[in-house]
């Protein structure tokens, strides 16, 4: 049985005023730090097999503090990265959710950006897939970004990649679990932010 661990990466500035953050490379702030040691934490002790991480500065950094606890260094790659928002980025209290399915009632609408100079939902499926498909090992790590999470769940899980808002992954350095077994996957834990009750 193979066990992959996804870890959403630790809070950044403008995760806390809910800007829209996509392929912008926003470093953690003094919260995201405080948690990406907590995960870290909460696998000292414990053994994996590689660990891959987003290339994006708020993954990397939350990747190289469980890489130097477990011993382990990130391998980092653009397919784990956040959708890419487009002219969205930085916006302020934009509705992810409301917009992605009006676009999709538009002819063709998987194949179009979901925003605005940004990448489709069928870009952003496909290249989830190939770092997927990246992943060999018994016992790997990936740390990335909520909607990357999500869209990996909902695909691993058969639904349709439009169904990326029926998860939640709201926690920063929330944990989920995916098992397979003979290639069939068992999700064993959703989103766990267990370890940040001292942050």
């Amino acid at each position: 049985m193979r066990e992959i661990v996804l870890v959403r990466h630790g809070e950044t500035d403008w995760n806390r005023e809910k800007r829209m953050q996509g392929h912008a490379d926003i470093s953690l702030n003094e919260r995201g730090r405080a948690q990406a040691a907590a995960v870290a934490q909460r696998f000292s002790g414990q053994s994996f097999d590689e660990i891959w991480s987003s290339d994006l500065s708020r993954a990397r950094e939350t990747a190289a503090a469980i890489g130097a606890t477990v011993g382990v260094t990130p391998t980092l790659s653009d397919c784990w990265r956040e959708l890419d928002v487009g002219d969205a980025e930085g916006m302020i209290g934009f509705t992810f959710g409301g917009r992605t399915r009006e676009l999709l009632k538009m002819p063709q609408g998987l194949a179009e950006p979901v925003l605005p100079g940004g990448e489709s939902l069928l870009a952003f499926r496909d290249r989830i897939r190939r770092g997927w498909a990246a992943v060999q090992s018994e016992r790997a790590l990936v740390v990335s970004h909520g909607g990357t999470i999500k869209a990996l769940l909902v695909d691993l899980l058969g639904l349709d990649v439009t169904r990326i808002d029926s998860l939640s992954m709201r926690v920063n350095t929330g944990v989920s679990i995916v098992q397979m077994h003979e290639e069939r996957p068992r999700i064993t834990l959703l989103n766990c932010g267990a370890h940040l009750d001292a942050v």
